[in-house]
């Protein structure tokens, strides 16, 4: 019988003060394949900055060499999360070197979290199911599966749009040229404008409010379908708290897509490229309700998918949690992530 293996853990502060482990951890692809693209969360968690007197990051060693990051998120009844499943990021997952033992080390790490941290409970939202995290935790005694999201990546490794469009379904194709055709019809001028890089360093005067009218779109849409009552403060802290705000100016990573109808803001995405995954991960797409007539989120997204296929650099435009219908229309593939706990 093979020995148990006693792992050591470093605990740091702030996801900051655990910059070497992920700088290191970015290194990783290098050294050999992964079971899984868990290296995005190494990304995601330099989004968000804003969290860094609230997480936690653990390295776990094994003798002197790291073989897994765990960032975590106390709350305030005692129960620990992986960050970002209390912002509701659209994705998180714990960081593995490549040919970790996972299940020992997930095993290991949450008797970790029971008996040093006197942890009860250990809840988490929107691991993928294909994470050997998923894998190890679901296999654990006081696993509870609480919900099941969809979300939907499009694959856009054909070589060009002519490819693409024809594998769409004749209902999606039939769609397309009717929106199109009304655009058309009735004079609109289309046209795709995209910005890529901090909006800090965005200098452009035209860039910059195209953005706020972007934002403004998006708390609108919001505060109508959403949330009527407490407008106000609702557009403060979208503007100056969420993530995805606060990562567009602090993330060189951050992407706009952009339709325009006769200069107007028809719709928009928001969100940041993956280079782990090389695609454009979307956690933000609104669109104009004065311009639905022409379907400017189906138009949006044939427009951005004619703009990178054949990109070497962009396999995938990835619309993230939610299972509308456009998104199928679009060639979209759902895949899922879970919400559960374990009771330690």
């Amino acid at each position: 019988m093979n020995k148990k293996v006693q792992f050591e853990v470093k605990k740091y502060a702030s996801v900051k003060a655990a910059k070497g482990l992920f700088d290191e951890a970015k290194d990783w692809p290098k050294k050999g394949p992964q079971e899984y693209g868990t290296l995005k969360a190494c990304d995601i968690f330099f989004r968000y900055l804003r969290l860094k007197n609230r997480v936690t990051v653990y390295g776990i060693y094994d003798d002197t060499k790291l073989v897994a990051i765990m960032p975590i998120r106390m709350m305030t009844d005692g129960s620990a999360q992986i960050a970002g499943s209390f912002e509701r990021l659209d994705y998180v997952d714990f960081i593995y070197r490549p040919k970790a033992r996972v299940p020992e080390i997930v095993e290991f790490f949450m008797d970790y979290l029971k008996k040093e941290i006197g942890v009860k409970k250990f809840y988490t939202r929107f691991v993928d199911e294909k994470s050997p995290t998923y894998k190890a935790l679901s296999k654990m005694k006081g696993f509870k599966l609480e919900e099941t999201w969809e979300n939907v990546n499009i694959d856009i490794t054909e070589p060009n749009w002519d490819e693409f469009f024809a594998k769409l379904s004749k209902h999606a194709k039939q769609n397309l040229r009717t929106a199109y055709n009304r655009a058309e019809r009735d004079g609109k001028k289309i046209e795709l404008v995209c910005y890529s890089g901090s909006t800090r360093k965005i200098k452009d005067k035209r860039a910059k409010k195209d953005i706020n009218d972007c934002l403004d779109l998006y708390i609108k849409r919001q505060q109508s379908t959403y949330v009527e009552e407490r407008a106000r403060s609702y557009a403060f802290r979208t503007k100056m708290f969420h993530y995805v705000s606060v990562c567009a100016k602090t993330n060189d990573r951050t992407f706009f897509a952009i339709l325009k109808m006769d200069g107007k803001v028809a719709a928009f995405m928001q969100g940041f490229y993956n280079p782990f995954d090389k695609e454009y991960e979307i956690p933000r797409l609104a669109m104009n309700d004065e311009m639905k007539f022409y379907s400017p989120g189906m138009i949006l997204v044939a427009e951005v998918i004619k703009k990178y296929i054949g990109d070497e650099n962009v396999t995938h435009i990835n619309l993230l949690r939610g299972n509308e219908p456009y998104k199928f229309a679009m060639g979209g593939e759902v895949y899922y992530t879970k919400n559960f706990e374990i009771k330690l």
